[in-house]
């Protein structure tokens, strides 16, 4: 319906520009994709068959390390893979769960570590990521989550849904909450001497659109979106962190983004701990967990 992003203003700014660029220089997305797959077509210097055939490698990292699968996500994360989000070197939450498949039928791998330095990431897709690490901890091998950068958002979303999450002590967590960017082109249309007719059956049909501009109809609909979504992150924090949902509206989702001992002292975080603590820690507890009873999601 919209591009929902759950993220910071800049990180959807930056994704808007990135889709502006797209435009600007190929005219649709549709084109966009089209110079993507003869780009990647053409290039032979990595493969990945295991993932659908897409060549270049997975924008989402894979390491094994003393029993630590280590899933790296950097960056603002896009709902399904496909030929530009490849070529751009864009995450996704379909690599996310390629990786996580690549830890499951990994024998070495006894836990595993979510390494998350991203800004957020699109609506859709997230909640759904948020559920599959949650069945994931449960059902198949434990989640660990780690930040040192950033986790904002659709990341904070989703990577506490593992069953302890971590941050450095200089990493930043938050920005809890939805953002959608319309952009109005009826005033370069007019000014370019395009009118633009719309035609609809129903009054809220299409509304908003950039040919026609934003009115109150098209700002309702927007904001209830909007606020549906919000509502929804709100929820599933509550069930990922054991709080309230008036607590979380309260103090965390008002989207600030918080200092590692803030985000440690209003629950969004259980420890403070450099990288490589965690990988011992990790390693030190879960050394004798078997894999070879690991079931699929």
């Amino acid at each position: 319906m919209y591009d929902v992003w759950l993220g910071s203003e800049q990180s959807a700014q930056n994704y808007v520009a990135r889709i502006q660029a797209l435009l600007g220089q190929y005219g649709t997305i549709e084109m966009a994709v089209h110079e993507a797959s003869v780009k990647l077509d053409a290039n032979t210097d990595y493969e990945d068959e295991d993932h659908n055939g897409y060549r270049w490698c997975n924008s989402v990292g894979y390491e094994l390390v003393d029993g630590v699968a280590i899933v790296t996500v950097s960056g603002g994360t896009e709902t399904t893979t496909s030929n530009w989000t490849r070529m751009l070197g864009i995450p996704t939450y379909q690599d996310i769960r390629y990786r996580m498949q690549q830890a499951y039928a990994d024998t070495g791998a006894r836990v595993i570590l979510l390494n998350l330095d991203t800004e957020g990431g699109m609506a859709k897709g997230a909640f759904g990521m948020s559920e599959y690490i949650s069945a994931y901890d449960k059902q198949v091998k434990p989640v660990a989550t780690f930040t040192g950068g950033i986790m904002a958002s659709a990341g904070v979303l989703y990577g506490t849904a593992a069953r302890v999450v971590i941050a450095d002590q200089y990493a930043d967590v938050g920005s809890i909450g939805a953002i959608a960017v319309f952009l109005d082109l009826s005033g370069a249309l007019k000014q370019a001497g395009v009118k633009a007719y719309v035609f609809r059956s129903a009054p809220y049909k299409g509304k908003p659109n950039a040919y026609e501009g934003m009115d109150d109809k098209g700002k309702e609909v927007l904001q209830a979106y909007i606020d549906e979504k919000h509502g929804q992150f709100v929820n599933v924090l509550s069930a990922n962190l054991g709080m309230p949902a008036a607590d979380i509206n309260k103090n965390i989702a008002n989207g600030k983004m918080f200092g590692a001992q803030e985000a440690l002292s209003l629950g969004l975080i259980q420890s403070i701990a450099t990288y490589e603590k965690t990988l011992a820690s990790l390693n030190q507890r879960y050394q004798n967990t078997p894999t070879s009873t690991a079931r699929a999601v």
